[in-house]
């Protein structure tokens, strides 16, 4: 993507406000969406499948006859912002980018059917990270790694031992985590934990607003790295008739 960016004007830019000196950056700032908008009609636009393993070069030389336009693919569609870190990954890439980035132990703790939630709200204790956690059960230790307290989960590394959903200690803040009738610990793989849920009208449930007398469907980290990848496979492709012209008025308005 770099020779894009050759498209866009400089800009002096002071990363820090205490010193006088500027920095030559691009400005990636400009605002040509209202152009955009204007070419958002039938003739204007294709649907393209991506195959597993294409890359966009290779994608703009099948439509363009060029890998020069492989650029538009991220200007047109809207999923495709981050770039070529948004680009639909191969399987192979997925499950390696999966693999390393969900390597944890996941526990989330969740109440039971008629049960006050915030009795068991991680921000309610004052966790340790680095200190040892240990299931009062099955005896196995674990390091705390990171307290989420978006999802109400904390994560463990350095496992040793076989965790089972179990009440938990926590050696160096002396807090304990009851799972018993009224509450339940789910301990996971983090590949395997539960990023949101999807309630029987299809809408999307984060996990603190999961109430077990819902009918609701979870789905887990894999499941929602796969989607989101699948999800991106199916892009806006600019007509190879309108192609230069597009290329061309584009350039226009970002140097203006």
């Amino acid at each position: 993507m770099l020779n894009f960016f050759k498209s866009f004007p400089l800009t002096q830019y002071r990363f820090d406000k205490n010193s006088k000196s500027k920095t030559i950056i691009v400005d990636v700032n400009r605002n040509v969406r209202a152009y955009l908008d204007q070419m958002d009609n039938a003739n204007a636009y294709l649907l393209y499948e991506i195959t597993d393993g294409s890359r966009p070069d290779q994608i703009s030389m099948e439509l363009y006859k060029t890998p020069a336009y492989y650029w538009t693919f991220f200007v047109v569609n809207e999923n495709l912002s981050g770039g070529l870190h948004a680009w639909p990954k191969s399987s192979l890439e997925l499950e390696k980018y999966i693999d390393e980035k969900y390597n944890r132990i996941a526990i989330t703790s969740e109440s039971k059917a008629g049960v006050d939630a915030n009795t068991h709200l991680l921000w309610r204790y004052d966790l340790v990270i680095g200190e040892t956690v240990q299931g009062l059960s099955s005896g196995a230790t674990g390091t705390l790694a990171e307290i989420d307290y978006n999802t109400n989960t904390f994560y463990l590394e350095n496992v040793t031992g076989n965790f089972i959903d179990e009440s938990l200690a926590f050696t160096t803040s002396l807090i304990g985590l009851a799972s018993n009738s009224s509450f339940k610990n789910n301990v996971v793989s983090e590949v395997n934990a539960v990023h949101h849920y999807i309630n029987s009208d299809g809408v999307t449930v984060d996990r603190l607003n999961f109430n077990v007398n819902d009918s609701m469907l979870p789905v887990t980290n894999y499941e929602y790295e796969t989607d989101l990848n699948d999800s991106r496979m199916s892009i806006r492709v600019i007509n190879p008739a309108a192609i230069d012209e597009f290329a061309t008025k584009y350039r226009t308005l970002i140097n203006q």
